[in-house]
């Protein structure tokens, strides 16, 4: 197995082992993304000196022990754009702050250095995260390392990228509708948005203050579940920074077939689900049947309307702030100005966060009254779905309508991540799960969703999906051949 093909727990154990050493790794993987990022620009700033210089010392720490290694000594991870890392871009994706530099790690950052990972660089997003294709007028657009052609989702768009092609062994994201899960999907790897509370949202921009935290997490995007089950676990705890992250997970016990059972929703009803993924939902739940869980369908008249609770959450959760606060970051905007702007390209941003400004304009007119009766919904809904699954269940569902679409294609459906966003308003743990390819050759995938807390749970259901249905899909020879340029 070539080192880009191996999770991170055998890269890991080959340097305990004395197979391989931190310089190699990262020689190897930088040697990867220096092949491959130009095509699908999905790195947008890189630390590879500095990388070198600490796979230097950890190389020569390991001539004189490799006893009471970290679990990530000497593994090299990509981090979001968003995240901050001390001497790297730290922008959002937005022109007005092109050029602002992270003048430390996030805590989060400082917990995988603690454990050993060594950072190669930040990678690209859409402004302020808030869209589903990844681009913007600082860096440009990301592509998917399956067909170039096509996006490879967003937000955290570069990272599941670079993760996809093994570029990267392993990134972190963030996600408040999606933005791991989604982008997993698309370049066929896994992702987990945790439980809210569990992963603490510190040293971000956007900054997640608040109640709009329980919305959003920063989750790992990997080529294996053991990887995100050892990552959430480094990633999770409480930081004195973030008063809501006291959420935990389930002790890390036995979890077993005959403990547990699986509800299947294979369409909300909207968004339309085509038959590809409606497949992917049934291979799943068949290969879960043949280890002898118990399978039913499920459903509730909520679910079609997954983009009008996220929103209401999403409302309800930032009070006074606004999209347009973030977008301006301080500074003057009038969205119907931006508007003008777009045909002429005169405008700092792309056209989806303008649309998204008139959309929160516009909705700034609607009653109270309907927010209130949307979050009641929720929150009814949230009860059904809890009572449904109770500790040990999982439910099945779509984590996007369609395979990757092509570059621009998503302006047309603009709301169909209510599929993964529903989940965020939910506040329950997700893990996205790669099921193999569609007709066009394109990634398939399923979220596996677990009751609040259940993170343990979701991890280990798409870890058996993992053995029986081949887990991380690859690009094709012929793409890998693409993307290098040969």
């Amino acid at each position: 197995m070539e080192q880009y093909d191996a999770p991170v727990s055998q890269l890991a154990a080959d340097v305990r082992d004395g197979r391989t050493t931190p310089t190699v790794l990262v020689n190897t993987f930088i040697q990867r993304i220096e092949a491959f990022n130009p095509a699908l620009n999905a790195m947008v700033a890189n630390r590879f000196d500095a990388a070198r210089a600490e796979a230097a010392v950890q190389t020569e720490r390991l001539a004189d022990s490799r006893n009471d290694l970290p679990p990530l000594f000497g593994i090299p991870i990509t981090v979001k754009e968003f995240v901050e890392v001390e001497g790297m871009p730290n922008t959002g994706g937005l022109m007005v702050r092109k050029g602002s530099i992270a003048g430390e790690d996030s805590p989060l950052v400082t917990r995988l250095r603690d454990a050993g990972a060594i950072v190669l660089g930040v990678t690209n997003a859409p402004e302020v995260g808030l869209w589903t294709e990844t681009v913007n007028r600082i860096y440009g657009r990301t592509s998917n390392p399956h067909d170039l052609g096509r996006t490879p989702g967003g937000s955290s768009g570069g990272e599941a990228a670079l993760v996809g092609c093994g570029a990267s062994p392993v990134g972190i994201g963030t996600d408040i509708g999606g933005s791991v899960r989604l982008p997993a999907f698309c370049c066929g790897v896994f992702a987990h948005k945790a439980t809210a509370g569990v992963i603490p949202n510190v040293g971000l921009f956007p900054s997640m203050e608040g109640e709009t935290g329980r919305l959003h997490t920063a989750g790992p995007i990997a080529r294996s579940v053991s990887d995100l089950t050892l990552l959430v676990d480094i990633l999770a705890g409480h930081h004195p920074a973030d008063a809501l992250s006291t959420a935990t997970m389930e002790p890390a016990t036995v979890y077993r077939p005959q403990d547990a059972h699986v509800l299947v929703v294979e369409s909300p009803g909207k968004p339309k689900v085509t038959g590809a993924v409606k497949r992917a939902i049934r291979d799943s739940a068949a290969a879960l049947s043949a280890r002898g869980i118990p399978v039913q369908e499920w459903s509730h008249p909520a679910l079609a309307k997954g983009f009008d609770l996220w929103a209401a959450a999403m409302e309800e959760a930032s009070g006074d702030a606004s999209f347009r606060d973030v977008l301006s970051d301080g500074n003057p905007l009038s969205p119907w100005r931006e508007a003008v702007k777009l045909p002429f390209r005169r405008s700092n941003h792309i056209t989806p966060a303008v649309a998204l400004l008139v959309i929160e304009k516009a909705m700034a007119r609607l009653p109270a009254s309907r927010r209130h009766r949307l979050l009641a919904t929720l929150s009814e809904l949230r009860k059904r779905l809890e009572d449904a699954l109770g500790p040990n269940g999982v439910l099945l569902y779509p984590t996007y309508p369609r395979t990757a679409p092509r570059h621009r294609r998503m302006m047309l459906r603009p709301f169909d991540f209510a599929c993964t966003g529903v989940f965020n308003a939910l506040e329950l743990p997700v893990t996205q799960v790669p099921t193999g390819r569609a007709a066009d050759g394109m990634p398939l995938g399923v979220q596996v969703v677990g009751a609040t807390g259940r993170d343990r749970t979701t991890l280990t259901v798409a870890s058996w999906l993992e053995q029986d249905l081949g887990g991380w899909v690859r690009p094709t020879p012929e793409r890998y051949t693409a993307l290098r340029g040969d």
